[in-house]
This record gives C-alpha cells, structure tokens and sequence, in this order.
C-alpha cells in the first residue's frame, strides 16, 4: 500500500507497506504524482505513474476515524 504523506519542495514524501506491515518511506518527484492526490490519499502505482485510489482513500479515513473515536471514549 502506498500512502502519501507530505509534499516537501519538488518531492512527494510516500509510506509503502509491503506484505508483512512494515512501513518505509520513498522519495518521488512531484511529477510523478497525480495532480489531485493529497496528503493522507492512498495510491495506486500504475505505468510509473501514482494515482489517488477514492474509494481505498475513504475507507482509510473511515477506519483511523473509528480508531480515534473509540480511543477517546
């Protein structure tokens, strides 16, 4: 799974998750990335391009809000 997390100057900052959960951390050019994809979107890699996935992007959000609502009650 790959998660944008931040643009920094030219270069968007991307978690990747492989199959045994652990996280690292790339570096891709700007351009690489779809133009409307923000931080927090999960992204599909396809033909060298990154492209925002709405609907695993909405379920991502859905499930750390649950989280963060169940930690606080």
């Amino acid at each position: 799974m790959f998660i944008l997390d931040r643009i920094e100057e030219n270069y968007a900052i991307i978690e990747v998750t492989d199959e045994n959960g652990e996280i690292t951390v790339i570096k891709e050019d700007i351009s690489a990335i779809s133009p409307e994809s923000s931080e927090g979107d999960v992204l599909v890699f396809d033909n060298g391009f990154y492209r925002t996935d709405a609907e695993a992007t909405k379920d991502r959000k859905h499930s750390v809000y649950e989280r963060l609502k169940n930690l606080f009650r």
